[in-house]
């Protein structure tokens, strides 16, 4: 494709470079056409990736892409036993994962001196401990190429700023499906909103929940040691900045404030599930706290309220007669519309991923779970799953956020959020699921007045932002140039 040749181009002329392209816009092609520039030079050269399973899909795509022998590419990751990587680690590509790397170097059985590009995959991860800053410093050191790819850097300034002094990038290449370059290359891609009224059970337990924040939020405040906004407005970030807050307090005062605080934000998630995930969920978080062996003092005083108790009794009741959340029903109906497409359905929460393949299943919908390691699946189940999925064994995937990342998955027909999310990484990669080899559609469900509407606002506000600050990187002067003419405009429009 034109414009993946014109990005290659320009990385192999300029300096460390950063590609930012959408997911399913074959930023790996672009990687793999300046990786074999470098081969032809007699150069060494490496792909990272952060996951095994991403580095295990590289791996497959170099030896059938890159004319090169099999022999030659090796991959390398925890899961390859020391003395086998240190026979590989002498081949002309090398494939890994880059804490594996990190530790080959510590360790003196590795080293990158005769590399001549380094490609660091879904390189957002660049930021604060993360290996790939190792690593990048050596290749800076080394003054080896270093390209960065992915779909978001992210939103915030500082984030974007610190990727690029990470990588010492000197030249970014940014595309969006809307490129005149690019845009003849895809199918189009429609984004809609499916918003849903909660019932009754759920505005019943929501205002109860109300009721005791509340009143844990004042004996917060009245302490005059920390200020907690309303609850309606309170982000997961101030909640959290709140947390450090009290915890770095000296003396025993901040003893007294650790179980209101424990207490205030297990409830402050036990609210959002119940509005964004359903009943069932907000059912489920309390009997995992119940089993808890190790409880603090905030949780067991919580646990012990009575007005607590009528409110999971209540939601145990509701449950029991098949009172949900609106989007469940809502989701089988959207699916069952769609029977014969292929669909992915994104959900934040690994408990609700297996509520909502229950359900679909019990609706006659051949959906099946895709989840991390972390939930005890090994990475061949994994690619099992996928593989029968593009087989078409079964139509719809219901996948947590391993899902949003570079994994082979094919492209599907209809991608749906059960949940907005608030970072526009995570959403930028869900959107590229869909809409690739064939016109696609996003579907966003959001539960009215709720939690779900500022996070769907915030993604689409970070989004934008993203791109205009990696245009203002690209061209400062015109940038500048924009801003002052806008100036200008309000100043004559303010008069």
């Amino acid at each position: 494709r034109e414009y993946q040749v014109k990005i290659a181009k320009s990385v192999l002329e300029k300096g460390n470079s950063l590609v930012v392209l959408p997911t399913g816009l074959g930023k790996t092609i672009i990687a793999l056409y300046v990786l074999s520039e470098y081969l032809q030079k007699g150069k060494r050269v490496m792909m990272l990736a952060p996951t095994k399973p991403l580095a295990t899909q590289h791996f497959n795509e170099i030896k059938k892409l890159l004319k090169i022998e099999e022999n030659e590419v090796a991959l390398l990751t925890g899961r390859v036993r020391k003395e086998k990587r240190i026979n590989e680690e002498n081949k002309k590509v090398i494939v890994a994962t880059p804490q594996t790397i990190v530790n080959d170097i510590k360790n003196g059985v590795f080293s990158l001196n005769d590399f001549g590009v380094v490609v660091f995959d879904e390189v957002h991860k660049a930021v604060g401990n993360y290996a790939y800053t190792y690593i990048a410093n050596e290749c800076l050191d080394k003054k080896i190429k270093i390209l960065g790819l992915t779909a978001s850097p992210g939103g915030e300034k500082d984030r974007i700023k610190k990727i690029v002094t990470t990588l010492g990038i000197e030249n970014i290449e940014m595309r969006s499906r809307n490129d005149p370059d690019v845009v003849k290359y895809i199918k189009t891609l429609q984004i809609k909103v499916v918003r849903v009224e909660l019932n009754e059970e759920i505005k019943k337990i929501m205002k109860d929940l109300e009721e005791i924040l509340e009143e844990k939020r004042e004996k917060l405040n009245n302490t005059g040691i920390v200020k907690v906004r309303s609850i309606k407005s309170l982000t997961k970030k101030e909640l959290l900045s709140v947390g450090n807050e009290i915890f770095s307090i000296k003396g025993n005062s901040r003893f007294g404030l650790i179980p209101i605080y424990t207490s205030f934000l297990n409830l402050m998630h036990a609210y959002e599930l119940v509005q964004s995930q359903g009943i069932g969920a907000f059912v489920d978080y309390f009997e995992k706290k119940e089993k808890e062996e190790e409880k603090s003092k905030g949780l067991r005083s919580l646990l012990k309220d009575e007005r607590m108790k009528k409110i999971i009794d209540y939601a145990k009741n509701a449950l029991s007669q098949g009172k949900e959340h609106p989007k469940l029903s809502m989701l089988v109906e959207l699916i069952k519309q769609r029977s014969s497409k292929t669909i992915i359905v994104f959900a934040q929460y690994r408990a609700q991923i297996a509520r909502i393949v229950k359900i679909l299943n019990q609706n006659g919908i051949n959906a099946r779970a895709f989840v991390g390691k972390k939930e005890g699946v090994t990475q061949e189940e994994q690619e099992k799953t996928i593989k029968e999925f593009r087989e078409g064994e079964f139509n719809v995937l219901v996948a947590t956020s391993i899902g949003e990342e570079g994994l082979d998955i094919p492209s599907v027909d209809t991608v749906i959020f059960y949940e907005p999310v608030p970072s526009e990484i995570r959403s930028i990669q869900r959107k590229g699921r869909a809409g690739r080899a064939k016109a696609g559609e996003v579907i966003v469900l959001i539960a009215r007045a709720t939690r779900d509407e500022g996070y769907f606002f915030a993604s689409s506000r970070k989004e934008e932002k993203m791109k205009r600050i990696i245009e203002e990187m690209k061209n400062p002067e015109k940038e500048k140039k924009k801003r002052e003419v806008q100036k200008k405009i309000f100043g004559f429009l303010e008069k």
